[in-house]
C-alpha cells in the first residue's frame, strides 16, 4: 500500500511507525527492517536530500533500546518523511466510588 501516494501512503507509514515503538522489541526490530526494505524498494517515496539520513536512522538505531530512546529516533523519521508524530494517549483507569459511612472508598475497575 505504500506504493500509493498521498493520504494512503501517510496512513500506512503512520501505522508502521507506531510499530517502531511497540512494547515488544522483536516487533520494533521487525518493523524497522520492513520499513528499511520498503524505502529501498520505493526509494522515490523519500526526498533524495533526506534519503541517506532515513536509511542511517533505520539501520543504526538499536530498536531493542528503551522506549524513550526509540521514540526519539522514530520521531526523527516522522519529521524526515513528513508524517505526523504519533501522540501518546494516557491510559484511563475507570474508578468507582462507594460511600462507606463517612468515608469514600475508591475501587479500580478491572473490566
Amino acid at each position: 500500500m505504500v506504493q500509493f501516494c498521498g493520504d494512503v501512503r501517510k496512513k500506512v507509514l503512520l501505522q508502521l511507525f507506531l510499530l517502531l515503538c511497540h512494547s515488544f522489541p522483536v516487533i520494533r526490530k521487525a518493523a524497522a527492517s520492513q520499513v528499511y526494505e520498503m524505502v529501498l524498494t520505493y526509494s522515490d517515496m523519500v526526498d533524495a536530500d533526506v534519503l541517506e539520513e532515513v536509511m542511517a536512522v533505520l539501520s543504526d538505531t538499536a530498536w531493542d533500546e528503551k522506549l524513550p530512546v526509540v521514540r526519539e529516533r522514530r520521531n526523527r523519521l516522522c519529521d524526515l518523511l513528513g508524517v505526523p508524530r504519533p501522540q501518546l494517549v494516557p491510559k484511563v483507569i475507570p474508578v468507582t466510588a462507594q460511600h462507606c459511612g463517612d468515608n469514600v472508598v475508591l475501587m479500580l475497575s478491572t473490566s
